[in-house]
């Protein structure tokens, strides 16, 4: 097998993906400055996390800790 061709092999094994069982399509639209984008970017990135599944993350955590009755 050519080196080409060995290549094209190994990427297509490194991005098979699995499928998920219920398929995202709702997009929620945020503006933010270039500086936000870039903490953003860093936070997520320091947990190995794109920017999106971060947020993701967060924002239902938070929606979650919302949903516990508050302790008084």
């Amino acid at each position: 097998m050519c080196a080409f061709c060995m290549h094209n092999a190994d990427v297509a094994a490194r991005t098979k993906k699995r499928r998920k069982a219920s398929r995202k399509e709702a997009v929620i639209p945020v503006r933010l400055t270039s500086e936000q984008k870039a903490i953003l970017v860093g936070a997520a990135e320091k947990k190995g996390l794109g920017v999106s599944t971060w947020l993701l993350m967060l924002g239902l955590r938070e929606a979650e800790a919302d949903k516990k009755p508050r302790e008084t």
